[in-house]
């Protein structure tokens, strides 16, 4: 509704359970506030505007990093 009312873009918000996908053990409570801090990290991004970015912890705080960054390739490594 928030985007409805300050543009006509779509927005298209998915949820991926990491338990199943990163790990062969199910998560713990350590998990759980680590993935929550990180959604609330990302949530905040795209409140204020961003797109194209993931979250990660850089220097023990939370920064967005565009996905062109981490999806490009390392030139040193063969």
């Amino acid at each position: 509704d928030h985007f409805k009312k300050k543009t006509n873009f779509p927005i298209t918000l998915k949820y991926i359970d990491p338990t199943y996908m990163i790990r062969a053990v199910r998560s713990n409570a350590s998990d759980n506030v680590y993935c929550t801090l990180l959604a609330h990290s990302a949530l905040h991004g795209a409140m204020a505007g961003y797109s194209g970015f993931t979250v990660a912890p850089v220097n023990g705080r939370h920064a967005y990093i565009p996905f062109y960054v981490s999806t490009a390739g390392n030139s040193d490594q063969p």
